[in-house]
């Protein structure tokens, strides 16, 4: 969405909301516009904030803050020198008005138009959450935007079924392939591969304060000229070859599964088909070949 121009133009510094997809290319996003002049991201990429007040299954993130607090906690009794940046946090999940009071403070700073936080868990935030964190923002004198990158959902899947037994201390014993045939269904996935449900409650509530965009034409000049935009930051050519968290090559999906999977969330392609006009979805994205 360009920048308003004219009388009219809406001058006020924007706070971008990054809410996903999971594994598609938003740790790159937010590395290229944190580094803008004009963006002040502060002291973190992914804040995680309202995933952990809003979503149950993130109880191990909300306990790791806990106990990272604790420490610079243990620090400051002890006076030595420390980053108290999950207290900060926990002060952020304590009492939601920190968390908008340091973003709007920060857009106050000689330069900034943007501050920033991307944390892929935001798409799973409820209807609620969106208009507190837009009507927040606006009583602050800052405009919400909120940013969604979709990818394809096979891909998407797959990437995180290889993500998660890249981290894991223990690795499962079965074949990628067999894992993404197990898990493709898993609320935890399935959640944050039904972009249909995301798009319509970013409609809602942020109207035209969204950018959408799709990870595989994301690194283009184009695609980045609309990002920076919709930021509200000046383009930069960067070298789009770079990019944060690279899925490693792998080989092909079989057609079979790749089928079922497509099959299972046959909702999700028709959605977004329709909801941006795309003629020919499998030229965006491949494993839509085998829509019925």
């Amino acid at each position: 969405m360009p920048a308003a121009s004219g009388p009219d133009a809406d001058s006020r510094p924007i706070h971008l909301l990054g809410v996903g997809a999971q594994k598609a290319g938003t740790t790159w996003v937010q590395r290229y516009l944190a580094q803008a002049p004009e963006c002040e991201p502060g002291f973190d990429a992914e804040y995680t904030i309202f995933d952990c007040l809003d979503t149950p299954e993130h109880t191990v993130t909300r306990s790791l803050i806990f106990e990272r607090a604790r420490a610079e906690l243990d620090a400051v009794e002890s006076a030595t020198p420390t980053h108290p940046n999950n207290l900060l946090r926990l002060a952020m999940m304590a009492d939601q008005r920190v968390y908008y009071d340091y973003f709007a403070d920060l857009s106050r700073r000689p330069g900034i138009r943007m501050t920033l936080d991307v944390t892929p868990n935001y798409a799973l935030l409820p209807l609620r959450r969106y208009r507190q964190i837009r009507h927040e923002f606006a009583v602050r004198g800052v405009r919400a935007v909120a940013l969604f990158v979709m990818r394809d959902p096979v891909e998407r899947i797959w990437s995180q079924v290889r993500m998660n037994q890249q981290r894991g201390k223990r690795r499962n014993p079965r074949s990628e392939i067999e894992l993404v045939r197990e898990r493709y269904r898993r609320p935890t996935v399935e959640a944050r591969t039904r972009y249909e449900h995301t798009i319509e409650r970013l409609d809602e509530v942020f109207a035209a304060d969204v950018h959408y965009e799709f990870s595989e034409r994301l690194f283009t000049e184009k695609a980045l000229r609309r990002l920076c935009d919709a930021a509200g930051v000046t383009y930069r050519p960067t070298d789009t070859a770079d990019r944060a968290n690279p899925s490693p090559k792998h080989e092909s999906l079989p057609d079979d599964v790749v089928a079922e999977i497509v099959a299972h969330y046959r909702a999700t392609y028709l959605a977004v088909q329709e909801r941006f006009g795309i003629e020919d979805l499998s030229a965006l994205w491949p494993s839509a070949r085998l829509l019925d």
